[in-house]
Formats: C-alpha cells, sequence, structure tokens
C-alpha cells in the first residue's frame, strides 16, 4: 500500500509543478495573462508600493520568460491582443502617466524591448491595428504617438517608398 501511495505523491507533484509554471504551454501563459490582469484589476485600488512592485516584476517575467518563448507560436491576432492588453495593463498602473514614465525610463532595455515589439507588430499589422489601439486607449492614443513618434515616422516614409515603387 505504500507503494502506491509514493507513486501518488510522485505523480502528483509532477502534474502540479507543471501546471505551476505559466510558462509550460502557450494556452497556459494567455491563461497566465489574463488571471494576472484580472487580479491587478480587481486588487488595484488597495495594493501598497511592494505588492505594486511586486506586480511590475511580475509583468516583465512573464514579458521576458513567457511572451518571448512563445512569441513564435503565437499568432499575429494573439500578438495584438497581447500587446494591446500588456499596454492597457501599464497604463493602468502608471495612473496614465506610462507614456510619460516610459520616456523617460527607456534606457531600461525593457521598455525597449517593448516598444520594438509594438512597433514591429504595427507594421506587421498595418493602419487597422492602430485604429483598434485608437479605439481602446482613446485619451492615451496620442501620448503613445507621442512616444512612438519617429518609429511612427519612419514607418510612413517606409510605405510611401513602397507606394512609390
Amino acid at each position: 500500500m505504500k507503494l502506491y501511495q509514493l507513486l501518488f505523491l510522485i505523480i502528483s507533484l509532477a502534474f502540479f509543478s507543471c501546471k505551476s509554471d505559466p510558462c509550460s504551454t502557450k494556452d497556459g501563459f494567455i491563461e497566465t495573462f489574463e488571471s494576472f490582469k484580472k487580479e491587478y484589476e480587481t486588487n488595484k485600488a488597495e495594493l501598497t508600493q511592494e505588492q505594486l512592485v511586486d506586480y511590475d516584476q511580475r509583468f516583465e517575467s512573464l514579458v521576458n520568460t513567457c511572451y518571448k518563448k512563445f512569441k513564435p507560436d503565437l499568432s499575429l491576432k494573439e500578438r495584438q491582443k497581447f500587446w494591446q492588453e500588456a499596454i492597457g495593463f501599464l497604463i493602468s498602473r502608471h495612473d496614465g502617466k506610462f507614456s510619460l514614465e516610459i520616456s523617460d525610463t527607456m534606457e531600461n532595455p525593457f521598455y525597449q524591448y517593448i516598444k520594438d515589439e509594438v512597433m514591429e507588430l504595427l507594421k506587421e499589422s498595418g493602419a487597422s491595428y492602430l485604429f483598434s489601439l485608437q479605439q481602446v486607449f482613446k485619451d492615451e492614443l496620442p501620448k503613445l504617438m507621442e512616444l512612438f513618434s519617429t518609429e511612427i515616422e519612419n514607418f510612413g516614409k517606409e510605405l510611401l517608398n513602397i507606394f512609390d515603387n
């Protein structure tokens, strides 16, 4: 009887250790990110500064570990949704001052990565994605556009060159 209990314990530990890894599968990553956002939105009014820092670290870990791992497996639509929601989290987290704070911290490789990913996505998606962002972020979009202005201007020039040729 003890052998069966030991075997059950080993199998249970293996199962739960796989389930606790937010990066074990693409779907697990997406579900973990959704849960992360909901948890933050539910609790944000009562969070201490230490807890906010914890959310920042968790977000950075989700991007650096999970997103980077599954980026090749994510469809364009999935990446669009992820970054739309990720930027939404950052705006909410920083009380609408995200664009000002990110421009001050662009020396940080993490924020530069975010900027590069969003620009890559805009280039892949075209104007339709920009319009969908406008509907979601309304008042924040002009600030975000200002933050990405150089890249958007270069993107516009690239489009003109394509159409001129």
